[in-house]
């Protein structure tokens, strides 16, 4: 029986080649690697991936900690970070006290209140950003509208509730890291006790978020800049050696 369509689960490149992941409906679930394929049942494939959490557990080794509380797409993530994560801390933090890095209008990266974030513009009518933005991948064959409506409805039925997922931070920051539809939805419906929160703690306060990202941002530019002129300065004296020599010559001649 030939399969009536295939969907595409999950796609990267590796050292080995592409490593693809297809549920082929009516057959099974193929995985391939490189020119390898390997076809699975579903049950197959859900127990590959606790085997996967299984090992990155052992890999990490934290003590009362399971990359089973982090979702799954977050995880995927944030994987090539795990090997520089010395700890955890748990923290209750209210939901107005969330921050998000954002782009303004200009694209110039600024830190702004989860109250003016897309999603929380969005829950308060104004949906144009969030229509716009770039669509997510945590949910398939979700739009950015209805993810943030089905959000909302899951807080306003079951309230917040850690044991599905808690929110990300990193190093003590409050930047929401994973999880600010929640936090959103949170602020909207008005309930503003403090919720738990999961914080990852990485050598030397690795991947933090500067509370000025303006002024990184220009400075990064600026060194682009002057980069581009330095590489440049070499060239046009390349390109210009012989009006160079005849004016050294001049000089010398004068001179002495």
């Amino acid at each position: 029986m030939s399969n009536p369509g295939v969907i595409l689960l999950a796609r990267t490149k590796t050292e080995c080649g592409d490593f693809i992941i297809e549920d082929n409906l009516g057959e099974a679930v193929h995985l391939h690697l490189g020119n390898i394929r390997v076809d699975m049942t579903i049950d197959d494939l859900n127990q590959l991936a606790q085997q996967c959490v299984d090992v990155l557990d052992s890999f990490i080794s934290l003590h009362n900690f399971s990359c089973k509380e982090l979702d799954p797409i977050f995880l995927a993530q944030i994987s090539d970070m795990l090997p520089d994560i010395q700890g955890i801390q748990r923290r209750k933090i209210k939901p107005d006290k969330f921050r998000v890095r954002i782009k303004n209008k200009y694209g110039i990266p600024v830190n702004r209140k989860i109250m003016d974030s897309r999603i929380s513009k969005a829950l308060q009518g104004n949906r144009k950003e969030d229509d716009t933005f770039l669509q997510q991948e945590n949910y398939i064959f979700q739009t950015n509208a209805q993810r943030t409506d089905e959000n909302l409805k899951i807080i306003e039925k079951e309230g917040y509730n850690p044991d599905k997922g808690m929110v990300v931070t990193f190093n003590g920051q409050d930047f929401i890291r994973d999880g600010q539809h929640r936090v959103a939805s949170l602020c909207y419906l008005g309930k503003n006790d403090p919720i738990e929160t999961l914080d990852l703690l990485f050598k030397n306060e690795k991947y933090s978020l500067p509370e000025h990202p303006a002024v990184q941002f220009f400075f990064i530019w600026n060194l682009r800049k002057i980069k581009k002129m330095l590489l440049f300065v070499p060239k046009w004296i390349w390109k210009k050696r012989n009006r160079v020599k005849r004016l050294l010559f001049r000089i010398y001649a004068r001179v002495g």
